[in-house]
């Protein structure tokens, strides 16, 4: 008696090979068997005929560690077949945590809870810091969370304790690495004596379980690291076998001369001379440009691949995560006040927010800090977003751009208009590589990207539940973008669309992701793998997305199971979270055994 058999499905077994037909049985969370299982029983039976059965998908770019114990049953992961995600991208991370704590980038010390320590100017990406146990107590009061953990072997306890709805495959941010050693003095260089204690601390994580480390290039403090100090911390990873994750660096320090494919080289460059393993995080055509000209966004993204192929001729282990194209608006938020989540925060929801903006001075006092944190708050978006749900009609279809320059306002001070007319006011994005598809270009340009040998898919999005809600009420939804609730859906669709042979795609989300991560027991229809299975019905999938609220469960995945449990069925979810936290040291010691 199996615990499982899915029977009569078209199997993609993750290795690129065309499908076949045939049954799986389960048991003990493991692919026991593979073939004709007609005389065989089992506790559940799932009849697949005519769907197509796939190993559980591999998110390689997610951020579900800034938000999975809040959010531990990740519905929004599990709803799109995701069941492994590859976390702490960009330098980010939970741990470790030491006396000062960096914010992710939000305007966080509007809260009265927080007394910033260090404040190092208005360059995107630096941001200041407080002490760690104001961010405990705010983790506590605005999120129920309990921040109860130091090192990252205590954060990995935490999750594990708790339990967690997906695989969880993570790396040690610098961030959090050079913040505990270098404190407040962060935005420089370290010294040997600093650099041999974030050694420690690197070598900390990688015995706890971490799958490598992830730099932050364009961020604080990162963004000062020197190459011999990340030289250094990079051959402990490499000693363990691991894998570096890179936001490679790309002007955002406000050095207009520097160009993304710089910043490529710039970490390749460390590949080579330190022998590690190199992953490329978000790595677009026309990555951070907004081009109407197709032929651009063609020359960036050829260039790129020169350059990646370049160093893997050289020997450097090059892989690299594409976001879909919908996905370059990650700064894509429903709701018009959603980057205000701070501000609305302090004041205790949206609809007393909307009523401090009567306050004049407040109102004053609002836009001149918007004006200073625009970068972060609201970047790009005068021209990347039009307003598509607004009380006041002669609003909507336009973008903010437009609006504030029919008002004679500036763009900042529009957003505080809207909102004090309808703190509701929804808005979508505008996206350059729309414009150019309408060329009849970007398109061709991605899948050219995502199809190469290299390349893995990711969302750059984090763990929610259908029901958003933060621990308060009255909030507004929160970097809930598309591909946070159907970014992998989209992948298949616009597979089937421009007729990328379906095994292709699946190797990409499973088998090629599973081998880059060295998860020699996941990505794969294989007996004796790890039973992490998505069931498709490609007649019923959809996104169910809206412009209004993207927070929509897709349709078409029948099944979804995780370790031998089944996660998701019909839609409905189980909330057994039966994911586990990896441990990379483990899985390479049982590979060579």
């Amino acid at each position: 008696m199996y615990d499982i058999i899915i029977k009569n499905g078209q199997l993609y077994d993750g290795t690129g090979a065309p499908a076949y037909t045939a049954d799986i049985a389960i048991a003990d969370g493991i692919i026991v068997k593979i073939g004709k299982l007609d005389t065989m029983q089992a506790e559940t039976m799932i009849d697949a005929a005519g769907k197509r059965v796939c190993p559980g998908f591999i998110d390689m770019h997610s951020h579900a560690d800034l938000s999975i114990v809040q959010y531990p049953d990740a519905e929004s992961l599990l709803g799109q077949g995701i069941t492994t995600v590859f976390t702490g991208h960009c330098g980010m991370g939970m741990a470790p945590v030491g006396e000062y704590w960096k914010t992710q980038g939000d305007d966080i010390f509007a809260l009265e809870d927080f007394q910033p320590l260090s404040s190092i100017g208005s360059i995107p990406g630096r941001t200041p810091v407080c002490r760690s146990n104001q961010m405990r107590k705010a983790y506590k009061k605005y999120f129920g969370v309990e921040m109860d953990w130091t090192s990252f072997g205590d954060y990995c306890c935490k999750l594990r304790e708790q339990g967690v709805g997906v695989n969880m495959a993570m790396e040690v941010g610098l961030q959090q690495i050079r913040q505990q050693v270098l404190g407040l003095d962060s935005d420089r260089p370290a010294t040997e004596k600093e650099t041999s204690q974030m050694a420690d601390l690197v070598r900390e994580a990688m015995d706890s379980g971490a799958f490598g480390m992830t730099i932050g290039y364009d961020y604080t403090p990162d963004l000062s690291a020197s190459h011999e100090e990340l030289d250094r911390l990079v051959s402990v990873v490499k000693e363990y076998g691991g894998i570096v994750a890179a936001h490679t660096r790309n002007g955002m320090d406000g050095n207009p001369e520097w160009q993304p494919i710089d910043g490529i080289r710039e970490f390749l460059d460390m590949g080579l001379r330190t022998g590690a393993r190199m992953h490329c995080s978000h790595v677009q055509p026309g990555f951070r440009i907004t081009p109407s000209d197709r032929k651009l966004v063609e020359q960036s993204a050829m260039r790129t691949i020169e350059i990646i192929n370049e160093y893997r001729e050289k020997g450097v282990s090059v892989s690299w995560d594409v976001l879909h194209p919908r996905a370059a608006a990650f700064y894509y938020y429903p709701e018009l006040c959603s980057p205000l989540l701070h501000y609305i925060l302090a004041c205790g929801g949206k609809k007393a927010f909307q009523e401090k903006l009567n306050d004049e001075a407040y109102f004053n006092w609002l836009l001149e800090k918007i004006r200073k944190r625009v970068h972060i708050l609201f970047p790009r978006l005068e021209d990347a977003v039009s307003v598509t749900r607004c009380q006041n009609q002669a609003y909507v279809g336009k973008t903010l751009r437009e609006l504030a320059k029919e008002a004679d306002i500036c763009f900042e001070e529009m957003v505080l208009r809207i909102l004090k007319e309808d703190i509701d006011a929804c808005i979508r994005p505008v996206l350059a590589c729309e414009r150019v598809r309408d060329a009849d270009g970007v398109i061709d340009t991605f899948h050219r990207f995502w199809t190469h040998d290299g390349a893995t898919l990711g969302t750059d999005n984090c763990a929610f539940n259908y029901d958003y809600e933060g621990h308060l009420p009255d909030l507004p939804s929160y970097r809930s973008t598309t591909t946070a609730y159907s970014g992998f859906v989209t992948f298949l669709l616009e597979s089937e669309k421009e007729s990328i042979p379906f095994e292709k795609t699946i190797r990409k989300l499973t088998g090629n992701a599973a081998n880059i991560l060295g998860l020699h027991n996941r990505g794969y229809l294989k007996e004796g793998q790890k039973a992490d299975i998505v069931v498709l019905d490609m007649e019923y999938l959809a996104t169910n997305e809206n412009e209004v609220d993207p927070r929509q469960q897709p349709s078409g995945l029948d099944y979804v199971v995780v370790n031998g449990k089944i996660a998701v069925a019909k839609g409905v979810h189980s909330h057994i979270r039966s994911g586990e936290v990896l441990d990379f040291r483990s899985l390479r010691r049982s590979s060579e055994n």
